[in-house]
């Protein structure tokens, strides 16, 4: 797995694209295989892949260095999924 350092996380906060893209191909296949059995859909798991990726972008403020990054995203996932049972 991805070593998420503090400079990683500053670069994905100022919008780097690469950044982004790392963290991206880290955690893709957990977050789709999470989805994915809590949705039992293909599209409905892609979709809320999308949808946690998003908030990772629009939520990356909110993490802290001290905490770990796999539990966080995580935690994002849980939101987008709760939200999509709505």
């Amino acid at each position: 797995m991805l070593q998420i350092t503090e400079e990683l996380v500053e670069k994905l906060r100022n919008k780097d694209e690469e950044a982004f893209q790392k963290i991206y191909n880290a955690y893709v296949k957990l977050i789709y295989h999470i989805a994915y059995s809590y949705t039992y859909n293909k599209e409905d798991a892609e979709d809320i892949v999308s949808e946690v990726f998003m908030k990772v972008m629009h939520s990356i403020h909110s993490y802290q260095e001290n905490g770990k990054f796999k539990e966080w995203i995580s935690i994002c996932l849980l939101y987008t999924s709760d939200a999509a049972d709505e």
